[in-house]
This record gives C-alpha cells, sequence and structure tokens, in this order.
C-alpha cells in the first residue's frame, strides 16, 4: 500500500519528469545513426533504456493532505505489467497490461451515512469477474519510430461511473503543473523544433464496457441510466482523406435501478450500430440504418433530476477552491494580464507578501509566460459541417405517469438527410449557420381503447431548409426558414385524440407539480430523510385486471396471436397453465424492449374456465367492448334439460390504460330506485324444464347499484322486497322471470340452439310514479293520497300507487290555487298530454302541462318569461286587459328575480305579448327591448328572454377583471364608443369603435405626448347582448408594423389623424401600429424628413416610393396662370382651372382658366379666348421673353402658334427657341417664371431622348386614357341564320 499526499505527488512528477524523463533527444549521439548504420554489416538495435514491472495487490492513496485527513482516491492495481523500453534508433516502446485494475472514490471514507455524499465507491471496476487468468482488462501499447508515432488503447468488460465532482477533483490533481528549479536546463524557454513527415496513430477499442449515470449518488438503489457500446475509434490525422473514423456497434441506452439491472432494465435507445467519420471536406459524417428512442415520462424527469445534480455535486469543489479577497483577485487579475498562469500569479503574491511590483518580478526570473510556454498549432481535427444519414429514426414517447405504461405518440424520419454548417467567426468573411433536411415524416398516435396505432400525421416528404444570419439594424440574429414539399399536408384530428390529449396534459402537470411541492415542501427535513422522500421510484404497470362477477370459482390462462396466421390458437388444458384468479396478470414477462412489438398484429387472448362448466373459447380482450361465450356443463353434451350458460366478458378501461376485464353473466339487476333492495334467487323445483338444483341465494342491491346475477342462478325465480324500509315486507308475488316478461316487451332474446333460449337482458327495477317537476320553482303534490314537494328541476320517486287503480293527481303552487286534478285511467299503457288551471287571488289564469307516459308524470310551464333588461316590467297578452298572472304590485317597482310562468290563457286573442315598464318606475327609458325565443334541451318548453338592445363591457387586463353593464344614453347620436386608460397620466380618448358586430381589433391609445398604449377589444354577441370584452394586447401582434430599413426616421400615421398626432419609425427599426380611427378609411401618410411625404392605401399590397418635392423629376411642375396673365411654373393641382390648356389644330394653345366653362358643341365667343405667347414684341436671339397670355391676334401668328417636337420640346414658329424655366436647370421649382429662348450651354442632366430636362415638355390629360384622336372603323357583319 503507498500513500502519497498531494505534495509527494508533485515531487514524485517532478523527478520522472525532470530527472529520469529527461529529453535525451536534444542530446546529439556521439556516433551519427547514418554512419553507424553503415558501419555495421548488420540492422541490429540493442536496447538502451529498459522497466519491467510487475504489480500484484497494489493500492495507491492520493492524499489532498495528511493534516487535514482528507483521501481522494485510491487505485488498485490488481494485477498489471508495465513494460517501458528505449532503443538505439532513438525509438520506444511502452507497453501496459493489466488483467483487473480497480478505482476508488475515498472522499467519504469513515463519514457517517447521512453525510456520505457519494456511496458508489468503485469508480472504475469490472463487470463480470471471470476465474479465467488470460482476461485481459486494459491494455495501452505505445510505438514511438522515428517516422511515425502510433499509440493503441484497449478497454473491455469494464463500468465506468459518472460522478462528476470525483473527475473534477481528480482532474485537478493529476494535471497540476509541475515545477522546476531555475537553474534547471529544462527551465530555459526552449521552442522545440517542428518535425516533418511524422505521422500519428491513435486507435482506442473499447469492447464490452459501459459508462452510467446516476440520479441520486447517496443511495444505492437509484434510478440510473446505462450508456453500453464497442467502440472502434482510430484517428489519424496525416490521413487526408479520413483523419477520424469512429465505429460504434450495438449501442445502446437503458435505464434501470442499480443493482437490478436485468429487472428493472428499460430501453431508451434500442441496440444499433453507428458510423462516424470526418471526411477530407472536413465534414462530420453520421451514417446508420435503424435508430429507435423511447422516452417516457419517467425518462424525463429523471434526466432532469441528473441535470439538477450538476451544481449541487461542483459545490464540493468549490467550497474546497482557496478563498481571496477581492484586492489579491485584483492583484491576481493584474499579473494573470501579463501572460503567467494562476498558480504562478498566487505563489509570487504569497512569498512577496502581497507586495504586486514585487510579485512581477519574481514571475520574470522563476516563471514563464504563457506566451512564451505555448507553441502555437494548427488543431489536426476540424470540423465545418455535420452531415447525417438514417433510413429510419423513430422517437416513441410513452406514457407511464401514474396508473398506465403505453405508447402515446411516435414521430418517424425515413430516408433523412441532415446537413448543417458549423458557424465560424470569422470578422472579414464570417460563416453563418445554416442547414437542411430531406425526410418522409409521420406521425401516429396510440388509441388505447382499440389497443393500436392510428395515424396523425400521415407520410409527408418534404424539404427543409434554415438559416441564421444577422440583419442589419436587428438586435437579434434572425432564423430564416424554408419548406418545400410536393406531396399534401394530412393532418387526422379525432375526438379520441383530442380527448388522451386532454388526459395526458392533467396527468403529467398534476404530477409534475406534486412531486415538485414534494420536494420543496418540507425544508426542515434534511439528510437522508429529505433523500429519501425526493426520491420516486417507477413502479411496474401491470396492463390488465380480471373481475369476477360469475358468482362461482374460475381459472383462466393468456394465450397470444399472430392476425397473419389463419390457424386457430391452441390452447394447453393442463392444470399447470391456469391461473387461478386474481386481480391483475399480465400476458408476456416483463421485457427490456418496451413496446416493441406494439405495431404487431397480434393478439392477446383469455380463455376462461368456470367450475362444472366445460372451458370457453378464447376471447381477444384488446378492445374495449362486450363480448360473450357459451360454457355447457362440464362433462355432458348440450341438452334441453341442462343448457350451456352464457359467459359475458365485459372489456373496459381502468384508470387511464388499464383494461379491466369483468366475467359475468349475462343477466343483470338495475336498481333505479332511492331505496336498497333485497333480491332472493331461487332455484325451479325438481320437475320443472331445469332438473339442475343450486341452493337459493339472497342479495343486497343499493340504489343506483347493479347486480351481476350468478351463472347458475340465470334460469331461477327472481323475488324482490325492499330492504330495511319503514314497513315489514314480503317478496314479490308473482316472481320475476326474464324468458316470460308481458307481451315480449322489451325481451331481446338471443338464441344460439333453438332448443333452448339464453338470457341477455337487462332488469331495471323502477318506481311505479316517477313524478318530474320542470318548473324554476318548487311544486306541492297529492298522488293518490302521497303527498309531497319537489324542488324545481328535480324527481321524485312514487311506489306506494297501484298502476291498477284509478290514479289522480293534484298540483299546488304558491300564490295560486287548483281548479282542476289530472287522473289516469288504471292500466294506463298509452301517453297523453293534459292541462292544469290554475288562477292567483286576483282570478287571472294560468295553464301548465302534465305529460304522462308509462311510469312518468312530468309537469312543465308553456312558456317562462325571463327579465335581463334591469328594468320592471309587466307582461300581457295581446288584446287582452289584464296582465298576466303571477304579477303583484312587487313587478311594478322592482325587476323579477325568478322566472314568470306564462301562458295564453285567452285561446280567441293574438298570441302574441305585450309589456310596459312599471307603474312605480321613475326611470326615463329609452331603450329597446328584445325578445328572445329559446328551447333549453332539458325542458321540452318555450323560453322568452327579455333583454334591452345595450351592451357588457368586460374589462380583463392583468390587475383588474371589472364587468359592468352599458347602454347608449342617447340613440339620436353616432353610436361609436371611445376609451380611455386611467392609469396613463393625459390619457387621450380613442378613437370611435363601432360595437354593433361581432368583431376583433387593436385599439390605439394615446397620451398627451403621443405614446401609443394598445388594448384588445373583442365584440361578442350571445343572445340580444353584445359583450364588449377589453384585454391585454400582449396575446396577438398588432394589425401593422412598420420597418424602417432606411437611414431616416420616418413619422407615419393615419391620414385623417396626423395632423393630429403621428407615431415615429427610427432609422432600421420596427414600430407597431393600429389605426387611430378604426371606423375610417385605412390610408396611411408617411413623412420623410424635409416634409416629403405620401400615402398609401392599406387595402392594396405591393411596393411604393416616396415622392421627394425636392427632386427635380419628382415634382409634377406644369404651366399655371397668374392674375396679371403671366405664365409660372406650379405643382400639379388635380382640377385646377387655372392649369387646364387647350391646343387647337390652328396650333393655338387655349386657356381654359380665363373662360367660363361651355359646352364642347357652342361656339366660343374670341374675345373670351386668350392663347398662349410671350411678353416682348418679338423674340430675340440674345435674351429670353416671359410667356403671358393675349388675344388672338394674326399679326402675332409666330409667337401664338406653338408644336410639340419629337424629342419633347414646347416651341413656337421660331427656329431653335424653346419654353423653358427662367435660369434654366437651377429654375425649376414651384414660382418661376416660363420663358421663351435659346437653349442654355450648359446642361445638368439629359432625359431619355437627349435634350435638358429643363427643356422637356409634355402633354398630359385631364382624363387618363384619352389619347390625342380616336380611330372609327365601320365593317359589315353577316347575319347569321338560327335553327
Amino acid at each position: 500500500m503507498v500513500r502519497w499526499t498531494f505534495r509527494q505527488y508533485k515531487l514524485i512528477r517532478g523527478l520522472l519528469s525532470f530527472n529520469l524523463g529527461e529529453d535525451t533527444e536534444r542530446i546529439n549521439p556521439s556516433i551519427p545513426v547514418r554512419s553507424l548504420s553503415c558501419e555495421t554489416e548488420t540492422n541490429e538495435e540493442w536496447k538502451l533504456f529498459s522497466i519491467k514491472l510487475d504489480m500484484q495487490n497494489v493500492a495507491l492513496h492520493l492524499i489532498k493532505s495528511h493534516s487535514t485527513n482528507s483521501p481522494l482516491t485510491c487505485i488498485n492495481f490488481i494485477k498489471s505489467h508495465l513494460t517501458v523500453e528505449t532503443f538505439s534508433n532513438m525509438c520506444q516502446d511502452i507497453d501496459l497490461v493489466s488483467q483487473e485494475i480497480l478505482i476508488m472514490d475515498t472522499r467519504f471514507h469513515g463519514v457517517s451515512p447521512v453525510e456520505n455524499g457519494n456511496v458508489f465507491t468503485s469508480i472504475l471496476q469490472s463487470i463480470k469477474y471471470s476465474k479465467d487468468d488470460e482476461l485481459i482488462q486494459a491494455e495501452v501499447h505505445s510505438r514511438r519510430r522515428l517516422d511515425h508515432y502510433k499509440v493503441t488503447v484497449l478497454l473491455n468488460n469494464m463500468r465506468l461511473m459518472a460522478i462528476f465532482d470525483w473527475w473534477v477533483s481528480v482532474k485537478e490533481y493529476i494535471f497540476t503543473e509541475i515545477e522546476n528549479v531555475a537553474s534547471s536546463p529544462e527551465h530555459q524557454v526552449m521552442i522545440p523544433k517542428k518535425q516533418e513527415n511524422i505521422t500519428v496513430d491513435l486507435t482506442l477499442n473499447i469492447t464490452s464496457s459501459e459508462i452510467v449515470l446516476v440520479e441520486n449518488c447517496s443511495q444505492w438503489d437509484t434510478n440510473a441510466v446505462i450508456l453500453k457500446s464497442t467502440t472502434v475509434l482510430k484517428h489519424r490525422p496525416h490521413n487526408l482523406e479520413k483523419p477520424l473514423s469512429c465505429s460504434l456497434n450495438n449501442l445502446e441506452m437503458f435505464s434501470c435501478i442499480l443493482g437490478l439491472e436485468d429487472e428493472t432494465a428499460l430501453s431508451i435507445i434500442d441496440p444499433i450500430t453507428l458510423g462516424i467519420d470526418i471526411n477530407k471536406d472536413d465534414v462530420l459524417d453520421v451514417q446508420l440504418q435503424f435508430l429507435t428512442v423511447r422516452l417516457s415520462y419517467h425518462d424525463i424527469c429523471m434526466f432532469k433530476k441528473m441535470l439538477e445534480s450538476l451544481p449541487k455535486q461542483l459545490v464540493f469543489i468549490k467550497d474546497e477552491s482557496p478563498d481571496h479577497s477581492s484586492l489579491m483577485n485584483g492583484q491576481i487579475s493584474t499579473l494573470t494580464g501579463l501572460g503567467f498562469k494562476k498558480e504562478d500569479c498566487i505563489k509570487a503574491l504569497e512569498i512577496c507578501e502581497n507586495r504586486l511590483d514585487d510579485a512581477a518580478l519574481w514571475l520574470t526570473h522563476n516563471a514563464i509566460a504563457a506566451s512564451a510556454r505555448t507553441v502555437k498549432s494548427t488543431p489536426s481535427v476540424k470540423v465545418n459541417a455535420v452531415e447525417v444519414k438514417a433510413n429510419r429514426i423513430s422517437i416513441c414517447i410513452i406514457d407511464d405517469c401514474g396508473d398506465s405504461d403505453v405508447p402515446l405518440l411516435e414521430l418517424s424520419f425515413s430516408d433523412l438527410q441532415l446537413y448543417q454548417l458549423l458557424p465560424e467567426l470569422n470578422i472579414n468573411d464570417p460563416v453563418y449557420p445554416q442547414g437542411s433536411l430531406q425526410c418522409s415524416l409521420a406521425s401516429d398516435y396510440y388509441n388505447r381503447v382499440l389497443s393500436g396505432w392510428e395515424p396523425v400525421l400521415e407520410p409527408w416528404r418534404c424539404k427543409i431548409g434554415w438559416e441564421k444570419a444577422v440583419s442589419q439594424g436587428s438586435l437579434s440574429n434572425r432564423l430564416t426558414m424554408k419548406v418545400d414539399s410536393e406531396d399534401i399536408f394530412n393532418i387526422n384530428i379525432t375526438s379520441t385524440l383530442i380527448e388522451l390529449y386532454s388526459q395526458v396534459k392533467e396527468n403529467w402537470t398534476k404530477d409534475y407539480y406534486t412531486s415538485s411541492d414534494t420536494q420543496t415542501g418540507n425544508p426542515n427535513k434534511q439528510g437522508m430523510s429529505s433523500t429519501i422522500d425526493s426520491f420516486r421510484r417507477r413502479s411496474p404497470f401491470i396492463p390488465f385486471a380480471l373481475k369476477n362477477d360469475t358468482g362461482s370459482p374460475l381459472k383462466f390462462t393468456t394465450h397470444i396471436s399472430d392476425l397473419n396466421n389463419s390457424k386457430s390458437p391452441v390452447v394447453n388444458r393442463s392444470d399447470e397453465n391456469w391461473i387461478i384468479t386474481q386481480c391483475h396478470f399480465l400476458f408476456r414477462g416483463r421485457d427490456k424492449m418496451r413496446h416493441q412489438d406494439s405495431h404487431k398484429t397480434r393478439l392477446h387472448q383469455l380463455v376462461v374456465k368456470v367450475e362444472d362448466y366445460q372451458c370457453v373459447e378464447p376471447v381477444t380482450v384488446d378492445k374495449v367492448g362486450v363480448y360473450f361465450r357459451d360454457a355447457p356443463l362440464e362433462g355432458q353434451l348440450p341438452s334441453p334439460a341442462l343448457p350451456p350458460v352464457r359467459i359475458v366478458f365485459d372489456v373496459a378501461l381502468e384508470g387511464s390504460a388499464r383494461k379491466l376485464v369483468t366475467i359475468r353473466s349475462a343477466l343483470l339487476i338495475v336498481n333505479s330506485l332511492p331505496l336498497a333492495v333485497e333480491i332472493n334467487l331461487k332455484n325451479k323445483l325438481p320437475n320443472d324444464d331445469l332438473a339442475r338444483w343450486v341452493p337459493t341465494t339472497s342479495f343486497i342491491v343499493n340504489p343506483k347499484a347493479t347486480l351481476a346475477v350468478p351463472l347458475v342462478h340465470t334460469h331461477s325465480q327472481i323475488n324482490i322486497k325492499p330492504h330495511n324500509g319503514p314497513h315489514q315486507y314480503t317478496y314479490c308475488m308473482p316472481t320475476i322471470n326474464w324468458n316470460q316478461m308481458p307481451n315480449n316487451y322489451d325481451r331481446g332474446i338471443i338464441s344460439v340452439v333453438p332448443v333452448f333460449e339464453q338470457p341477455a337482458h337487462r332488469i331495471v327495477l323502477l318506481p311505479t310514479v316517477k313524478l318530474e317537476n320542470l318548473l324554476p320553482l318548487d311544486i306541492g303534490y297529492n298522488l293518490s293520497g302521497e303527498q309531497g314537494v319537489i324542488r324545481g328541476g328535480s324527481c321524485a320517486a312514487i311506489t306506494a300507487v297501484d298502476p291498477e287503480k284509478v290514479v289522480e293527481l293534484a298540483i299546488t303552487l304558491d300564490n295560486f290555487k287548483t281548479c282542476n286534478t289530472v287522473v289516469v285511467p288504471s292500466g294506463c299503457n298509452t301517453e297523453f298530454s293534459a292541462r292544469i288551471k290554475f288562477e292567483d287571488r286576483k282570478q287571472r289564469k294560468l295553464h301548465l302541462l302534465a305529460d304522462i307516459s308509462l311510469n312518468r308524470i312530468t309537469i312543465s310551464a308553456y312558456y317562462w318569461i325571463i327579465n335581463r333588461t334591469g328594468l320592471p316590467l309587466v307582461f300581457r297578452q295581446s288584446g287582452s286587459s289584464v296582465e298576466s298572472a303571477g304579477q303583484f304590485e312587487e313587478h311594478e317597482q322592482a325587476r323579477m328575480v325568478a322566472p314568470l310562468l306564462f301562458s295564453f290563457s285567452d285561446q280567441d286573442a293574438s298570441h302574441t305579448i305585450n309589456a310596459r315598464v312599471g307603474k312605480k318606475c321613475c326611470l326615463e327609458w329609452h331603450a329597446t327591448v328584445v325578445f328572445e325565443l329559446s328551447r333549453p334541451e332539458k325542458y321540452p318548453i318555450s323560453k322568452i328572454t327579455c333583454h334591452d338592445e345595450r351592451r357588457h363591457i368586460r374589462l380583463v387586463l392583468e390587475q383588474y377583471q371589472i364587468h359592468m353593464p352599458f347602454h347608449w344614453s342617447r340613440l339620436d347620436k353616432e353610436q361609436l364608443l371611445c376609451v380611455s386608460i386611467l392609469d396613463i397620466p393625459d390619457c387621450c380618448w380613442s378613437g370611435g369603435l363601432k360595437i354593433d358586430n361581432n368583431d376583433s381589433m387593436h385599439i390605439n391609445v394615446r397620451d398627451a405626448n403621443g405614446r401609443v398604449y394598445f388594448l384588445r377589444l373583442e365584440v361578442l354577441l350571445q343572445g340580444a347582448t353584445f359583450f364588449i370584452v377589453f384585454t391585454d394586447a400582449d396575446t396577438m401582434p398588432p394589425p401593422i408594423r412598420v420597418d424602417n430599413f432606411s437611414e431616416v426616421s420616418i413619422a407615419f400615421g393615419q391620414s385623417c389623424y396626423i395632423d393630429v398626432m403621428h407615431s415615429t419609425a427610427r432609422a432600421h427599426s420596427s414600430v407597431p401600429y393600429a389605426w387611430d380611427e378604426p371606423t375610417k378609411s385605412y390610408v396611411m401618410r408617411l413623412i420623410a424628413p424635409g416634409g416629403v411625404s405620401n400615402t398609401y392605401n392599406m387595402s392594396n399590397l405591393g411596393s411604393a416610393n416616396v415622392k421627394d418635392p425636392l427632386d427635380v423629376e419628382c415634382q409634377e411642375l406644369v404651366l399655371d396662370v397668374l392674375k396679371n396673365n403671366r405664365v409660372i411654373l406650379a405643382h400639379k393641382i388635380p382640377g385646377e382651372r387655372s392649369q387646364l390648356w387647350r391646343m387647337t389644330s390652328e396650333g393655338h394653345i387655349q386657356h381654359e382658366g380665363s373662360s367660363p366653362p361651355s359646352h364642347p358643341n357652342q361656339p366660343r365667343r374670341q374675345e373670351n379666348i386668350v392663347v398662349l405667347d410671350i411678353e416682348n414684341t418679338a423674340p430675340q436671339p440674345n435674351t429670353y421673353s416671359r410667356l403671358i397670355l393675349r388675344r388672338v391676334d394674326p399679326r402675332r401668328q409666330s409667337t401664338q402658334r406653338w408644336r410639340f417636337t419629337e424629342e419633347g420640346r414646347l416651341c413656337c414658329n421660331h427656329y431653335n427657341m424653346c419654353v423653358q424655366p427662367q435660369d434654366g436647370f437651377y429654375g425649376l421649382r414651384a414660382g418661376t417664371a416660363a420663358v421663351l429662348g435659346m437653349p442654355q450651354p450648359i446642361c445638368h442632366k439629359l432625359t431619355d431622348k437627349g435634350i435638358p430636362i429643363e427643356q422637356a415638355i409634355e402633354r398630359q390629360r385631364l382624363r387618363p386614357g384619352l389619347d390625342f384622336c380616336l380611330s372609327t372603323f365601320t365593317w359589315m357583319v353577316r347575319p347569321k341564320s338560327s335553327a
């Protein structure tokens, strides 16, 4: 046994590294290797250095410190052999062979069980123990040659415990930096020479080994996940075609309870062969055939707890780390910034007593900077992308929460091809992550009722591509996704799927929060008690349960048959296979590959044998339903004297997924009476048809309970009497027989053999009369002497009435007296209705309806009147002089709370209703009454609901839940609703909202500073009332979003409201928006800096540009006339008469605005016509003449006749003189005078036809679509003869 402290370990490491392990490669040999090889006749090599160690039962204890007694780990070399050899040709061989090695965690050695943080002390151990001495557990072989370096590692039959805090502690312990003395040559900064043409070959072979992750490392029987595989890894950096290849054979993952792996193992990943390669394009290529992942609810919870336990495991390491003050931490960060290691900086500060300058000087002499210590090297393996190819990947979600363990949902990817490009952080040429997925996607859910899979998403072939890039002006990256498919996306949603979703969601949510409350609800419990309370073990699920209601002992056996096999199942009837009746049973034992055969067409059948009867044929119990089999007596053939019995198999769901198989007879007795009854089953006399005699049996059946008659008594006589009643009763006479029902009513007999019959009946015990009250108030009754009170909507079961006699029914109501009774004749088997007459104290009549059936009497009203107006209303029949019955003085001043029973008492009058406000109501009523006629499902009568045409405003915000009735106070005004938020200072009213239709919208509410606050409005019509619901607008996005990708801020708003208030979208920002005036036109106006604006109709989608008035091409300048008849340039105004001109056939350009409008067919007076002319007497070549209006003068034809040239100029009869703005190009603005002159020699901008832009003048029509001339064609059409 060897015990090393941390200081001793560093000493031995330094001895091995800097003494025995001195780098002798730098020492030049006295005789060159090449010359030595030439002088010798042979290539014989000899050993320079050799170490051979045989270790038998050697234990190496690593201890942090003897003083604190803090052990770390123990490495047991039970049987190992180490060989190190160095040869004369500078080659080296290292071989380590271990037949058995054990690594243990000794941190909690001698600690009490309560404080023990890890009970799994064997970190690395052998899985199987064998007496064979040749079994190798670990091998390491290293071969170093002049041109290559090869390392082979073999691990066999090993279990590795993933105790993360232990691994981190051991890593820090072993890989601690070893310091050397300053005078050693090894301490000098030396950069090794780059060796070329040296290949490295690493081979890792792991056989039948596993990695174990535990949920709670302080318990022995905790849940765990085991990853098991046989792996071959080859790393050849100089192989450009395939630098890395990995083959995972029989890779599997399963969950279990440690110590009971074989009994509790449940597969998560089925065994699979996986190939991983890195090709020459630096692409990680993953190839697999079929991958099946089974993930259950307990597995998800277990993985969640494992992730949550990682920070707790690392707390122990953090507590042991040295604690430094804030001042020392600042000094350490300053020294580490110079390139020194943190450990060296701490040591320097301790030696120099926290003097920063002295510590820095000490580091320069006694430590090596990180920049000098490290040699920059490029990574040998580089991965730029990942590519996955698989024939099929199946992910099955299992519901094992609570009392179920059945498949829930399966998602499959067929012919999958996945490509993902990894990001590369390069400032000059960054690579953003992008990828594609091509597969056939399908999804199924498991129908628990039918025990089979049903499709949710039918196979859908698709190609999905995505790309994530940084968008300009965006705070976060944007993910762009594109989906292409030629197939139809078919989704099947059934009621069973919706019910299953609701059930699973409720069970999972309840269990999750219950377990969370259990763990956090007991903060006072510590140590092992709290750990045990929070630990949950997976309980085994048994999918089938059996209930014996036959009244006789039975035994059963199970059988699984293939549906594709046409042969009938062969049942072994030996006594060894029969199972005595038990509550739960399985068809097969527990399987590691759970639910693997759920897609196979197999039938789970049950074979039952009741005592004294023969075995029945197999019954399939996979589907919910009712099935039956006939069982003859044992040892006899069927005969009329001894008929077979009918055995019923009732399969139903118990809980979430367990199927309960109830075995009973085909005869049921249901007690629908309000009291318990005693049932006596008496066998028939021996001289009857049935010669089999059984003893008499009695049963007590409670109300609303059902009794399955025992098999042996299905042909017995049935006698019934009340149990524990106020009187003593005898059994009924005559007896009840299911095969002797009067008139064969509801007989439903199923005959298997024509000679005898078998029962398939349900005998229901009902009261003689069931009196049901369908009125909204209580009534009193007197039925043949039996009296009582029935609440509204309830019923009374009356058993003291003889139906063979005449029955009289009298009904009483508060504030009414009965005028007649209902008489039911004796033995009445027909249904009829009767009218019951009532009178109130004012002699006003009310009629009720009584419906009489076989054993039921229903009392109802013709109409109910429900007043929901909030006003006292009084009703009467139209044409009647008195109000309806039941209305008194209180109805004149207050609204009735209970519904008013109403009937049309006068059959000759109109069957309409009138209403008025109570006489003692002082309210001025402006509302409109709306009557709604409906028929409730429960009550076979009509209901009249009286509403006023009003609204209910409901405010559902984060802090408020308010309801308020509302109606318009003025009907002559426009009915628009405006809202304001009181919690916002200086909040303004919103725009008008129409609330007379079902609608949903966002409301834009602003404050005095123009800030926007959104509310969500929902208008719903229920009955005759509109419900206006205001909610927070966080759940839905606003209808409009303005994305400003320009470099300037944009002001925007609704065109009719922008002059009042507007919103602003800054450069490279997105601003949500909703209409300020929802009832007005949806036109938005944008205003750019400098007053550039344009309007857009949001009903039309597309792109448009904002016209800049400062741009010469977007000003739309036209010729306009001032009051002094001078012509200037002005912006185009549609419909402005001063900008309208007419060109005649003589070439004159007449001004329309200077003469009154006239009909085109009427001639104009010459004195009212003015045309375009120049101000000067004649044009001058070196000057410009202003344009004005003059009367037509034949002497000025050279300046009053104009033409439009092909280039796009407006010219007069003088050659090379055209119309243009004063000052040329710089005069293209509104208000500039229009002149006639020679073109300027300087040109700033040309049109498409090659003329200066200031000289381009064209004609535009007042009405678009008009042309300069109309062409007409006249031709003859040959008439066609009609048949």
